[in-house]
């Protein structure tokens, strides 16, 4: 069952208690703030980040956000986001839907590229707008 979307601002959220969900399987992660290079695998349970301070937990965490809402949680400005002496970042999800059909996700800019836009894709196909992402 599809959730019955009601714009709020920018983006679209659902007031419904039985959404269509997604399982985050596998994400990568290129030049995001000061993630380099990652590719992770996530269980469909329970997944726990540790590590020192400075090692990218929160930024990993703020990746997820970013590949869910095209947005940060924390910067307002997307062109800060790409790591320091970088031209792009890339954020690519890999997921899988309750019926077991995979989905990808990919959100991607480039410093110094018109009006700094996001690059934004659903199994390939670029959505034109950010709604686009939500209503499967």
């Amino acid at each position: 069952m599809f959730c019955d979307l009601k714009p709020r601002k920018s983006f679209y959220f659902c007031n419904q208690t039985q959404c269509a969900h997604m399982i985050l399987k596998r994400i990568s992660i290129l030049n995001y703030k000061n993630l380099e290079q990652v590719e992770l695998n996530f269980s469909a349970k329970l997944n726990c980040f540790f590590g020192q301070n400075g090692m990218g937990k929160t930024n990993l965490l703020d990746a997820v956000y970013f590949l869910s809402f095209c947005k940060s949680a924390g910067n307002p400005i997307d062109s800060q986001n790409i790591r320091h002496e970088q031209d792009f970042f890339v954020i690519q999800g890999f997921y899988e839907a309750m019926d077991g059909t995979p989905e990808e996700i990919y959100c991607g800019m480039k410093r110094r590229s018109k009006n700094n836009s996001n690059v934004i894709r659903k199994n390939i196909r670029a959505c034109r707008i950010t709604s686009d992402l939500f209503l499967w």
